[in-house]
């Protein structure tokens, strides 16, 4: 009768061992799903990132054409003043 205990022990310790490597590989998994998951967001991030600068840039040079775009259609009227 040892013996088959012995076995049945053998074989629950096996199942159990084998949901333990399951359990691991299943989180191992997760963790990399969650990773991944991360890593995309950041693409997101840098698109806000792209264009909070694409728009300071816009009105730096709406600001700067408008400002040096009446000097120069000044210098142009003084030019034309003085040389019909």
């Amino acid at each position: 009768m040892s013996g088959l205990r012995t076995l049945h022990r053998l074989r629950k310790d096996a199942r159990d061992g084998a949901q333990d490597a399951f359990a691991r590989r299943l989180a191992e998994l997760r963790l990399a799903e969650e990773l991944l998951r991360r890593a995309s967001m950041e693409d997101g991030q840098a698109m806000v990132e792209y264009a909070l600068l694409l728009s300071l840039l816009s009105l730096v040079a709406f600001g700067a054409v408008n400002e040096f775009g009446l000097g120069v259609s000044s210098l142009y009227s003084r030019i034309v003043a003085v040389y019909p």
